[in-house]
């Protein structure tokens, strides 16, 4: 229901009569003074009461941790999702927990609890890993190569974070992948053009 006038009263929802603060949040109906009307006005305290503010969030000094959204802002408190650092104005409490902005658009849009994250996979060096360590060992490259450009792309665009890193270990795990992958084909085409004149090598 819209107040009429927030300071003390409220209007009746039949006939626009201003009823006083008696009137609210009781147990039971009443009726209104004027058309007699039994009511039961139920209302929120910040209906008329102005919502508390955050305290001023202060300005990061040299070798203050800042807010990750506000790189000017001092660090109040990090997420309990994400672990990204937060100042007051991108804080929000959500059942005891501090939140960031972007987890709790990742709540609502999901309808689902926001993962709190304790640990966090590292694609970027697991790719680059596959096609580093057994390109040593040849063979499994043949194998490896593109599982490596597979999650490379897949996790290309990932959140990176609270503590971001660049994506170049994603693109060498790409070109390195694909040049395994070409020199494989090169040799493959070798073999099947040149198979006549290398079998015919082989002690018979």
């Amino acid at each position: 229901m819209t107040p009429a006038a927030v300071e003390t009263r409220i209007a009746c929802p039949k006939c626009g009569f201003l009823l006083e603060r008696a009137y609210w949040n009781q147990d039971h109906f009443q009726p209104c003074e004027q058309c007699q009307t039994n009511l039961r006005l139920l209302v929120f305290p910040i209906a008329v009461e102005p919502a508390a503010l955050p305290p001023p969030n202060p300005t990061a000094s040299e070798g203050d941790a800042t807010c990750y959204y506000h790189s000017g802002q001092q660090a109040h408190a990090p997420c309990s999702a994400c672990g990204r650092f937060l100042c007051t104005v991108c804080d929000f409490d959500f059942r005891g927990e501090h939140m960031c902005p972007s987890c709790l658009k990742l709540q609502s849009e999901n309808q689902v609890e926001p993962v709190f994250q304790r640990s966090r996979m590292r694609f970027d060096s697991l790719a680059l890993i596959l096609v580093t360590i057994p390109a040593i060992l040849i063979s499994p490259s043949l194998i490896c190569a593109p599982i490596a450009i597979f999650l490379a792309l897949r996790h290309l665009n990932d959140d990176r974070g609270f503590l971001p890193r660049t994506r170049i270990r994603l693109y060498l795990a790409i070109f390195i992948g694909v040049f395994q992958i070409g020199l494989w084909i090169a040799l493959a085409a070798f073999l099947i053009t040149n198979w006549p004149s290398i079998s015919s090598r082989w002690p018979k």
